[in-house]
């Protein structure tokens, strides 16, 4: 009949995505209770990871953030840059000073760096796209370009290139 409570502390960058208490959902709190305590329970947590390590050469990069981010002012997610950003428009690149995480951006850095971003990762999205050229972002996970769903269907798709020193046709 003894209370027991415990507190759960995620590693630096992790959060607390669920609680589950004999298999059922208990929410998200980081501290768990449990009063007159007859028999056995078992406690599973579920994390999620928030901050993103990304590293960067010292040259141009083709970026994109797949993250829901606090802050998407381009100075909190790229402090260490050293050009502007630049964004497609469709008929050519504008300097931008926010990032949607739906579309690519061009960011020049120096000296190579790590950038870590703050924010949820995003696993699925619908990203609007315009006939001809588009930068689009990216989910934080590979994703095969076989997956890539068109909604409606029947548009025509050409292939996804990728940018490492020269573009590539992009298989993720």
């Amino acid at each position: 009949g003894d209370s027991l409570s415990f507190v759960i502390l995620p590693d630096s960058g992790y959060l607390i995505d669920s609680v589950l208490i004999d298999d059922s959902f208990d929410g998200t709190d980081s501290v768990c209770a449990f009063t007159a305590v007859t028999e056995s329970h078992t406690v599973r947590v579920v994390f999620i990871q928030y901050v993103y390590s990304y590293d960067v050469p010292s040259v141009w990069n083709l970026l994109s953030v797949p993250q829901v981010v606090p802050d998407n002012d381009i100075h909190a997610l790229f402090p260490q840059a050293t050009s502007a950003v630049f964004a497609f428009s469709g008929t050519g690149y504008v300097t931008t000073d926010t990032i949607d995480h739906r579309f690519g951006y061009w960011v020049k850095f120096l000296p190579e760096t790590v950038i870590s971003i703050s924010g949820a990762g995003i696993n699925i999205d619908t990203i609007p796209v315009r006939p001809r050229w588009n930068l689009i972002g990216s989910v934080n996970i590979p994703l095969p370009v076989s997956q890539v769903v068109q909604d409606p269907p029947g548009n025509s798709m050409t292939e996804f290139f990728g940018y490492d020193d020269g573009y590539f046709i992009a298989d993720t």
